[in-house]
């Protein structure tokens, strides 16, 4: 999408795990069970994020925002 989309006007969040895939961030006790870093699992989890970003911009669809007091 170009320059459309930075960290100027991209915001992404996610809810907590208790059940995510081992050796995918940098804290001890998120990698001990899969003995460090799995390159595999880094990588599901970005094109998921990546699909996900793909299929909000194809959805976008003309629409209003109502403010009231």
């Amino acid at each position: 999408y170009g320059d459309l989309y930075n960290e100027q006007n991209l915001a992404i969040s996610g809810i907590h795990t208790h059940a995510g895939p081992g050796g995918y961030l940098q804290y001890v006790v998120y990698i001990i069970t899969s003995l460090g870093f799995v390159r595999q699992s880094f990588d599901a989890i970005v094109d998921g994020i990546e699909k996900s970003i793909v299929q909000a911009h194809e959805g976008l669809r003309p629409g209003n925002i109502f403010v009231n007091k």
